[in-house]
C-alpha cells in the first residue's frame, strides 16, 4: 500500500475522461495536504482542493444537464453539501485548529469521495452509456 492519505483508485475512474483527470489532480492535492507540514503550503493546497472540486462538479453538472440525466438535482445538492462542509473546515484551519482540522478532513474527503465516486459516479456514467446509443459520445473514454 501507499503511504498517501487518499489513493487514486483506478476503479474511481468514471470513463470520463475530463471528470477523471479533475478527480486524480484532486486526489494529489489531498495527498500533499495530509503531508505538508508548512501552514502557507497547506493554505495554497486548500485552495487548490476547491478549485479541483469545483472544476469536478461543474464538469459532471455540464454533462448531466446536456444529457439530461433525472437525478441531477440530487447530484448537484450533494455537490453543494460538499462544499458547504468545504466551507465548515476550511474555518476550522482558519481558526487555527490544525490537528483537528486534519482529521476531520481526512475523514470527510475519503468518505465523501467514496460514496460520490462508487455510488453517485456509478449511477451517472452508467446512465451516460446507456444514452451513448449512436457511439458517439464524446463524453465517454
Amino acid at each position: 500500500m501507499n503511504k498517501d492519505f487518499y489513493y487514486f483508485y483506478e476503479n474511481y475512474n468514471s470513463g470520463i475522461k475530463e471528470n477523471d483527470e479533475n478527480y486524480e489532480m484532486f486526489a494529489g492535492a489531498v495527498n500533499k495536504l495530509s503531508f505538508d507540514e508548512k501552514a502557507k503550503s497547506r493554505w495554497e493546497l486548500l485552495q487548490a482542493i476547491e478549485a479541483y472540486a469545483r472544476l469536478h462538479f461543474e464538469t459532471e453538472e455540464k454533462y448531466m444537464e446536456k444529457y439530461d440525466f433525472p437525478y441531477y438535482y440530487d447530484h448537484k445538492n450533494k455537490h453543494q453539501e460538499f462544499m458547504e462542509e468545504y466551507e465548515n473546515l476550511k474555518e476550522m484551519y482558519e481558526t487555527d485548529q490544525n490537528e483537528k482540522f486534519l482529521s476531520r478532513f481526512s475523514y470527510f474527503v475519503e468518505n465523501w469521495l467514496q460514496e460520490h465516486h462508487l455510488e453517485d459516479g456509478v449511477v451517472l456514467v452508467n446512465y451516460l452509456k446507456m444514452n451513448n446509443k449512436n457511439g458517439n459520445n464524446p463524453v465517454l473514454m
